[in-house]
């Protein structure tokens, strides 16, 4: 049996013309994309402050648990 862990999904200021990967700002919509749910989901956020507390408060409006979101900050 096999378990999918995680999924990545890379993001760049910098896109190339052969770029074939997702692009723009990470939201809720991108996310589920990618996730078809968000029940029972843990979700790592890092970035900068204004990044971390939309995509926390998105994320919260989607049903996920305080809990369930760690934050790391750049300062």
């Amino acid at each position: 049996m096999s378990y999918e862990l995680f999924e990545e999904v890379v993001l760049t200021n910098d896109i190339p013309d052969s770029w074939e990967f997702e692009k723009g700002r990470i939201d809720k919509d991108m996310l589920k994309k990618h996730c078809s749910s968000f029940e029972g989901k843990y979700f790592s956020l890092c970035g900068p402050l204004g990044f971390i507390e939309s995509m926390a408060e998105q994320l919260e409006k989607e049903g996920v648990l305080k809990s369930y979101i760690e934050m790391e900050r750049f300062k």
